[in-house]
């Protein structure tokens, strides 16, 4: 899957499930999104941590994400990872863990600047599962 400048909706095959904890059996904090793309590669330290990940040229590329739930209530999902994954999770600004309400989740929106090529995408809670 390519992500191409502007407004990318992603529709998972099934809601994604949200508990609103962390559950004690998972190093994860919460559940978050994973983007995997072997054109990523490391950042400056002097960039916009949640919203920017680099390409392996050296290109910056500006992410912002949406996760909807089945009620059509929207939440923000920054980044937190850099290199060849890409988390995007719900604890933006703040660096706390903040978790997904409980509930179902039916539409990501990724907005970025730049195209990027994209391996694959996880949802991951206790266990990741693919959802493209």
């Amino acid at each position: 899957m390519e992500l191409q400048p502007g407004v990318n909706e992603i529709i998972p095959p099934k809601p994604l499930r949200a508990s609103g904890e962390h559950s004690v059996h998972s190093e994860v904090r919460g559940e978050q999104v994973v983007l995997y793309s072997n054109q990523l590669g490391s950042c400056p330290v002097e960039r916009d941590f949640y919203h920017t990940i680099c390409l392996e040229n050296g290109e910056m590329v500006r992410v912002e994400g949406f996760i909807y739930n089945d009620k059509g209530e929207k939440y923000e999902i920054c980044v937190s990872g850099d290199g060849p994954i890409i988390e995007l999770t719900p604890f933006c600004q703040s660096g706390d863990s903040i978790y997904l309400p409980k509930g179902k989740y039916t539409k990501i929106e990724l907005i970025v600047d730049k195209p990027i090529k994209l391996n694959s995408i996880y949802w991951e809670v206790m266990a990741c599962f693919e959802i493209r």
